[in-house]
């Protein structure tokens, strides 16, 4: 496991004793790697719906025409925004 992922498991695990105070902190009674296996399952469920907005809204702007726009500034623009949509796309799969 990286430094990135226990940070982000650690923000999981206080999240979750925040929000059900009353499950018992020992590791005797409460099974925490099936809460932070479902904490991460609904993180990263959260940040792909994210990165997918992120990456269509890229396409959307893809979609409009610019009136009057020189056509080599708007194959730029086209291509810069395709670019943008794929590397959105290309984290989530990472």
């Amino acid at each position: 496991m990286d430094e990135r992922q226990r940070r982000i498991d650690n923000m999981l695990l206080q999240m979750i004793q925040r929000h059900f105070p009353s499950l018992p902190l020992s590791d005797e009674y409460t099974d925490w790697k099936v809460w932070l296996g479902f904490a991460r399952a609904a993180y990263d469920a959260g940040a792909l719906a994210e990165r997918e907005a992120c990456a269509d809204a890229c396409d959307e702007v893809h979609a409009r025409p610019i009136q009057g726009a020189h056509e080599e500034y708007m194959a730029g623009k086209e291509m810069a925004i395709q670019q943008c949509a794929r590397a959105i796309r290309m984290r989530s799969n990472a």
